[in-house]
């Protein structure tokens, strides 16, 4: 599956093809926990509001979730 790519590449450092099939996951079956992590991978490479974006769309996709608060 894409999350299974995405942790893979996220073992190895790869941290750009992590965040590719992380956004492909997120297509097909979104989650808070794919949110985050893309967010936080976002954030590591200066992208601010890029992260800022993924929190704000995983809010309004998961507004019961602790997890994005």
């Amino acid at each position: 599956s894409n999350y299974d790519l995405a942790y893979i590449h996220l073992s190895k450092g790869k941290k750009k093809e992590a965040q590719r099939y992380f956004r492909k996951a997120l297509v097909k079956q979104p989650s808070p926990h794919a949110y985050t992590l893309l967010a936080l991978l976002y954030e590591q490479d200066a992208n601010d509001l890029e992260s800022i974006l993924q929190l704000k769309e995983a809010n309004q996709n998961f507004t019961t979730s602790t997890e994005i608060l």
